[in-house]
C-alpha cells in the first residue's frame, strides 16, 4: 500500500481536463475516502488484537497486574484528596469505645490511622461539654472514657443553671451553692452592662488535638487552667459608668471563658453583667460570676441572695454600690435595704 503522501503526489500530478475547482474537488474526495479506509481498518482490527491478548496466559496476568496497580493508585489519590475512608464499623462505634482503642485500652483489628480518623470525626460531631468531659477523663492515664459518669465539677460557690436556690447542692459537688454578695462582684468589676447574649461559640479545638495526639500533659495544662477560647457577643442596652460600646451595638468579650460554668450564658437571654475592662479589652469575671439573668417579660432579675428583684431596683442597687466602692460615695439607704 502506497503512503498517503505518495498517493497525494500522484493524484496532484495527473493532468485531467477541467477547471481548477473540479481538480480541487477530486483531490479532496480522494483524500477523504482514503482516510475512511484507514479508520475502518483500525477499528476492525481492535477486537482481533484483544482476542490475541486474552488467549495468551502471560499477557492476561500482566494486564491484570496493570489494572490492579492503576486501581490502587486511583484509591490512594482519592484518599489523599478526600481523606481516609472510615469503615462503617468504626463510623458507628461510640466515642467512648474509640477512645479506649485509641488509648490502647482495648483491642481492634483496624489500623491506628483509621481509628484516629474515626475518633476525630466523632469529636467533631459532639458538643463542647462532651469534649470537655472527655478531656477531664483522659487527664488520668489508664482510665476508660465514660461520658455518662463524667461530670464537670463546678467550683464550690459557683452557681450553675438549674440550681438557683440558696442552700441547694451543686451537681457534682458536696458544697451547697451560696450566691456571693452582689457587692463583692461589683467591687471586682469595672463596668456594669445590661444586654442580650447574641452568640456563644466555644472553641475546644486545642483539647481535641491533645486528645488525638495523646498529649496528657497538654490536656492537664489546658483543662487545669479552667479557660478555653470562646466568642461571646452581647447586644448592649446600656452600661455604667460608661458602656464599652454604644447602645444597640455588639460587644465582643475577650475570647476566654471558664470551664466551671461555661454554659451559664444562654444565647438569646438578657442579663445584667459585671465585667472587667482594660482599654478596649472587656472580659467576664472568673467562672462567669457576676452574670444575673433578666426575665424579659416580667423584668425581674434573679441570682441575688434575697431572691428575684425588679430590674430597675437591681440596676439602681448595682450602680449605687459601684459608686460607693469605686468612688468612695455612700450608698443610698433604700438601696442597701
Amino acid at each position: 500500500m502506497r503512503s498517503q503522501k505518495n498517493i497525494e503526489k500522484l493524484i496532484t500530478g495527473l493532468v485531467l481536463p477541467g477547471t481548477k475547482a473540479a481538480d480541487e474537488r477530486i483531490v479532496h474526495d480522494a483524500l477523504e475516502a482514503y482516510g475512511k479506509t484507514e479508520t475502518k481498518k483500525t477499528v476492525e482490527q481492535m477486537p482481533i488484537v484483544w482476542r490475541i491478548i486474552m488467549k495468551n496466559r502471560i499477557t492476561k496476568i500482566a494486564l491484570a497486574a496493570v489494572l490492579l496497580v492503576a486501581a490502587g493508585i486511583g484509591v490512594a489519590v482519592w484518599q489523599g484528596d478526600k481523606g481516609i475512608q472510615i469503615p462503617p464499623e468504626l463510623a458507628r462505634m461510640p466515642v467512648e469505645k474509640l477512645l479506649d482503642i485509641h488509648n490502647d485500652l482495648a483491642e481492634s483489628p483496624f489500623e491506628k490511622s483509621l481509628v484516629e480518623a474515626a475518633l476525630k470525626s466523632s469529636l467533631d460531631k459532639i458538643s463542647a461539654r462532651d469534649v470537655l468531659a472527655i478531656a477531664a477523663k483522659n487527664r488520668k492515664p489508664g482510665t476508660r472514657a465514660d461520658l455518662s459518669r463524667v461530670l464537670l465539677s463546678p467550683v464550690p460557690g459557683s452557681p450553675v443553671p438549674g440550681s438557683p436556690v440558696p442552700g441547694s447542692r451543686v451537681p457534682g459537688s458536696r458544697v451547697p451553692y451560696v450566691p456571693k454578695p452582689v457587692t463583692e462582684m461589683v467591687e471586682a468589676a469595672d463596668v456594669i452592662i445590661h444586654g442580650r447574649i447574641k452568640k456563644v461559640v466555644l472553641d475546644v479545638s486545642d483539647l481535641k488535638e491533645a486528645i488525638l495526639k495523646k498529649q496528657r500533659r497538654r490536656l492537664i495544662e489546658e483543662f487545669s487552667s479552667s479557660n478555653i477560647k470562646a466568642e461571646v457577643v452581647v447586644e448592649v442596652f446600656g452600661g455604667y459608668p460608661a458602656s464599652p460600646v454604644a447602645e444597640g451595638e455588639m460587644l465582643v468579650l475577650w475570647p476566654v471563658i471558664n470551664t466551671g460554668n461555661f454554659d451559664r450564658l444562654k444565647e438569646g437571654g438578657q442579663y445584667l453583667i459585671l465585667l472587667k475592662q482594660s482599654g478596649e479589652t472587656v472580659w467576664m469575671l472568673p467562672y462567669q460570676e457576676g452574670a444575673y439573668p433578666v426575665d424579659a417579660e416580667t423584668e425581674v432579675v434573679s441570682g441575688f441572695r434575697s431572691g428575684p428583684i425588679p430590674l430597675d431596683d437591681a440596676w439602681d442597687f448595682m450602680v449605687s454600690s459601684y459608686e460607693a466602692i469605686h468612688e468612695a460615695k455612700e450608698p443610698l439607704g433604700e438601696d442597701m435595704e
